[in-house]
């Protein structure tokens, strides 16, 4: 009858407007969760590569330290990707290598070297933390720390030195050790290390140690030997060989 018609058809009309009510909210919902998350991805920026860096489980990083307690203090090289400054990090001296925004590509592939595992050797740089901050312009920087070798570059040493033979010997046999142990591929357990190709070994990217040895730095060319490919951090395809200096 029309009297408990009414009532039924009332019921139905409030359950289909419940119905689009929570369905037009579920909607807002997810724009509005959408719209925040990009928020967040675009103003976080580049920093999500750098943290994915940090975390591995191989890397190198001394978590532990303040990096706000880092001071740059004295230029000491300029290079093609970026410039090396002496510095301080909880009164320990370091090396802090900074490359522009321009050039996060290497500071990246530099930074997945170091982060390796079993890549700890004395004749490869000692990596301590990695980071990104804005610089006194403004623009984000990128930033690699370092142990400070007083020596510097095996480049001036030789320029400034006199050596015998035996001390050369010593200079010549621990570069032939790191770049062994770099193209040498480790499996230990549940870590693996591949074999990696430096591409720009030179004097200037080999550093001297207090004892007369040496340590291989500058891995912002390099590539990681998997099989038969060769993998660059955040490159689907090989580096063009005319990246790397003659």
């Amino acid at each position: 009858s029309p009297t408990t018609a009414q009532p039924l058809y009332n019921q139905l009309q409030c359950e289909e407007t419940i119905v689009i009510s929570l369905a037009v909210v579920s909607v807002l919902a997810v724009i509005i969760f959408a719209a925040f998350f990009g928020y967040r991805m675009m103003h976080r920026g580049g920093k999500q590569g750098l943290h994915n860096l940090n975390m591995m489980e191989g890397a190198g990083s001394e978590s532990s330290l303040d990096l706000d307690n880092l001071k740059q203090l004295e230029l000491i090289g300029r290079g093609r990707y970026g410039s090396v400054f002496c510095g301080s990090l909880d009164e320990r001296q370091v090396a802090v290598k900074v490359f522009s925004s321009a050039n996060r590509q290497n500071f990246l592939n530099e930074c997945s070297i170091y982060c390796l595992p079993l890549l700890e050797h004395d004749n490869i740089a000692h990596f301590i933390a990695a980071d990104e901050r804005l610089g006194a312009e403004g623009r984000v920087e990128y930033l690699l720390v370092m142990e400070y070798y007083p020596h510097g570059s095996l480049y001036r040493y030789l320029g400034l030195q006199t050596g015998d033979w035996m001390s050369s010997c010593r200079l010549a046999h621990s570069i032939t050790r790191g770049l062994a142990y770099l193209h040498t591929e480790l499996l230990k357990g549940d870590f693996y290390k591949p074999a990696v190709s430096h591409r720009d070994l030179n004097s200037r990217n080999i550093l001297v140690k207090n004892d007369g040895t040496c340590v291989i730095i500058d891995f912002g060319l390099s590539m990681k030997l998997t099989g038969n490919r060769s993998v660059r951090q955040g490159e689907e395809e090989n580096a063009a060989i005319s990246e790397v200096r003659p």
